[in-house]
């Protein structure tokens, strides 16, 4: 947490990636099976200071930012407007602005470490604010296949709503997206048989959990199950695996690679259907409200697709 402010007058980190230095030795001596996870969200400074991953936050870099917050009411410093996120079906975003910060990061630092893309955390609003399940899925379908280690923050695979209630103990607007997990439509979503929890759930008739989503086949929890699987069985989709670019506008298509493993990945985040025609795809591996006909893929509004090539 704040890994990079542990040295006061240190603008350029440069006695930070010192003591991290002699940390990561310390680790590797006495714990070398552990890792070290940063919120540096700097991976040029923080895996040279030895992290093995950095977690790439809610600061003003477009690695993050330009993807999923974007709009004034995701995150907001002062008046500050900062634009339209790329993952939303408006399709006003701009992907090149991401790459513009990710690939010099990422060329920089793909052989001695990882970035790790985060669905939220305890400091920001969730992502479920101004996007709906489709939305979700599709956000998730591009950090389950890009490189790196991706970090689901809980009740993200849900949708978890968040949640306008009062502060608690100093965490203002924070607080609505630190509320209980939501395991069932029980009491307290199930997390809690106490008449007085330290945070209040969800109390919409349909506020989203577990047990509903796992017997709902296009859920989101079921959604990422798939993708975690088929993260899991292509090796090109692993954190390791090499990144291109194809085309950066709506759709994206990108492609990761590991010695003879080709794998494209094409996402389709807007709301209106789009087609792209590929005559090297060979066999797909995941499709989502796609169909494809002698190499010319459609794709639905909120679509995507995964395949060999």
């Amino acid at each position: 947490d704040m890994a990079n402010s542990l040295i006061k007058d240190d603008p350029d980190k440069i006695e930070c990636v010192k003591l991290w230095k002699r940390i990561r030795k310390w680790l590797d001596e006495n714990y070398p099976e552990n890792v070290l996870i940063s919120e540096w969200s700097r991976p040029n400074q923080s895996l040279k200071a030895g992290f093995h991953i950095d977690m790439l936050i809610h600061n003003n870099n477009c690695c993050l930012t330009s993807l999923f917050r974007h709009e004034h009411f995701a995150h907001k410093m002062g008046d500050r407007m900062f634009g339209e996120s790329y993952f939303r079906k408006e399709a006003l975003g701009n992907y090149d602005d991401f790459l513009s910060e990710y690939l010099p990061f990422y060329n920089d630092t793909k052989d001695i470490g990882y970035m790790s893309f985060i669905t939220g955390s305890h400091d920001i609003k969730r992502w479920s604010v101004g996007r709906d399940d489709e939305d979700i899925k599709i956000a998730y379908a591009f950090i389950m296949t890009m490189p790196g280690v991706p970090i689901n923050y809980y009740g993200d695979e849900i949708g978890m709503k968040y949640l306008n209630i009062t502060s608690k103990e100093g965490g203002r607007d924070r607080t609505g997206s630190r509320t209980p997990m939501q395991w069932s439509s029980g009491k307290n979503c199930g997390f809690s048989d106490s008449d007085t929890p330290y945070l209040p759930t969800d109390d919409a008739p349909n506020a989203p959990n577990v047990e509903n989503q796992l017997t709902e086949e296009n859920s989101i929890l079921n959604f990422v199950k798939k993708l975690t699987k088929i993260r899991h069985e292509n090796r090109a989709l692993w954190a390791d695996g090499e990144y291109r670019t194809i085309q950066s506008d709506y759709p994206l298509v990108f492609e990761r690679t590991y010695q003879n493993e080709k794998v494209r990945i094409i996402l389709n985040a807007s709301n209106a259907d789009k087609e792209y025609i590929d005559n090297e795809l060979k066999n797909v591996i995941f499709s989502y409200k796609t169909t494809v006909v002698d190499g010319k893929i459609k794709l639905s509004g909120r679509s995507c697709i995964i395949y060999n090539v």
